[in-house]
């Protein structure tokens, strides 16, 4: 970096520590790796403009991507490492276009703008930097949608089998890419590096971990003391707890790379503590709340797993999808068969749809599971006045959440109720809550 822009300070400890995770990806130890980092940083010019470059010299051949919110915004930083390229020295192949060019070693530079397709186009390395143009983009169910699928269904079958995957952006939201990987399954396979403009305490910083279901106890990686900025030279410490106090949540979101979502007033995440275990005696049931489509914009369907144990209740399990009505009523009978092999499994409910003017997909669903306990639940009042008990107990620290892969999802949707995108987590929630609550009787199919 130096030698390619001798006028940047390469030294600031904040870029030192990103190259040293660059090294790792380069070493091979570190596959995929995702940084939060605020803006006006450097992110983009260190990792998205200089390190494929690098990596070109370094490893001839090689086929390296870079993938920004638009191909405009892409192609821009593409012309960037072309004109290092070329203050260096270095000769250059064919093709030779501002959105794929070659040096004379044979290394590649394709540059895709995020939702591009990339298909026919294997790559060793790929950075995705910033898919989000801005907060209307990132707060757009569609757009978060739109952009995840392309990181799905394109980017990933198009990394070779030794190939690198490095995310970077400023935290948005907790539906954000990044948040979005942190709460699927392949979140253990992410080194997550998270550089707040100001560094916490270590209560903060756990808060944080806990906020977003990863490990707690690391200390700042910079090493920095509470209140200490991230590069002075940018931004000191006065400026920044300015841009604070007039941005709020902002703030925490896009600067401390601790998303919040806005609105949100009926639950908060500290209230639900997460456990490994539960109680041997238990009374449990699940709930659905329905929906009928595939397509992406459409509602999920959601079934959530309840237990009560005395005062407290326990959320076992989430399955959560969208599917058509026979897709769906597939993942109920599944769902059903293994709930019914639980010990104090009550039964299956679901909400009537209001799209059942005839009842003929209620008649399907009990059709569907014949042989196991299964109801309709004819509901009234809003979504807020159902949801109500359940944020009451949840205040109460009355209900806990048993570790799982759907954790951090349900918290974040919880968490935007009654102003976020979707409902159907909380809505079946609060239905097999209120059955919980108000006891009734235990319904048990002999010999399952």
């Amino acid at each position: 970096m130096k030698r390619s822009t001798p006028e940047y300070n390469w030294d600031w400890p904040h870029l030192a520590y990103v190259r040293e995770r660059l090294e790792a990806v380069t070493a091979g130890t570190c596959r995929k790796l995702m940084i939060a980092w605020p803006p006006q940083h450097a992110k983009t010019e260190s990792v998205t403009v200089r390190y494929p470059l690098y990596r070109m010299l370094r490893n001839p051949g090689i086929r390296a991507g870079v993938a920004c919110y638009n191909q405009r915004f892409t192609n821009k930083q593409s012309r960037k490492s072309r004109r290092l390229a070329r203050r260096l020295g270095l000769a250059f192949g064919e093709p030779d276009m501002v959105d794929e060019w070659s040096l004379g070693n044979g290394s590649t530079f394709i540059a895709r703008g995020a939702g591009a397709g990339i298909a026919g186009e294997p790559l060793d390395l790929l950075i995705i930097d910033d898919p989000f143009k801005n907060r209307q983009e990132a707060d757009s169910q569609v757009v978060q949608e739109r952009v995840h699928e392309w990181y799905m269904d394109d980017v990933t079958p198009r990394i070779q089998k030794a190939g690198a995957v490095i995310l970077i952006h400023t935290r948005w939201g907790p539906a954000d890419l990044i948040g979005r990987i942190l709460e699927s399954e392949e979140a253990s396979e992410w080194e997550y590096v998270r550089l707040p403009a100001l560094a916490e305490t270590q209560d903060e910083r756990d808060a944080v971990c806990k906020r977003m279901n990863r490990p707690t106890g690391e200390g700042d990686p910079l090493g920095r003391l509470p209140g200490e900025p991230l590069c002075p030279d940018r931004f000191d410490r006065a400026s920044l707890e300015g841009k604070r106090r007039v941005e709020g949540v902002g703030f925490e979101s896009v600067y401390q790379q601790n998303p919040i979502l806005r609105g949100g007033s009926f639950f908060q995440r500290n209230w639900f503590e997460v456990v490994d275990r539960v109680p041997e005696k238990l009374r449990l049931l699940r709930y659905w709340d329905l929906a009928n489509s595939r397509k992406d914009s459409a509602c999920y369907t959601a079934g959530v797993l309840m237990a009560k144990a005395g005062e407290e209740y326990y959320v076992l399990d989430v399955v959560r999808g969208r599917w058509s009505p026979a897709e769906r009523n597939d993942v109920m009978l599944n769902t059903a068969k293994g709930d019914a092999t639980r010990s104090g499994f009550d039964r299956t409910w679901f909400e009537s749809p209001v799209f059942d003017t005839g009842r003929e997909a209620s008649k399907a669903i009990i059709a569907k599971l014949a042989g196991y306990p299964v109801r309709g639940d004819e509901v009234s009042g809003s979504k807020e006045v159902r949801a109500e008990p359940y944020a009451d107990a949840a205040r109460g620290g009355l209900v806990k959440l048993v570790a799982g892969p759907w954790v951090a999802a349900y918290l974040t949707e919880l968490e935007a109720f009654p102003k976020g995108q979707n409902a159907d987590q909380v809505d079946s929630s609060s239905g097999a809550f209120n059955k919980l609550a108000r006891g009734g009787p235990v319904f048990v199919v002999a010999g399952r």
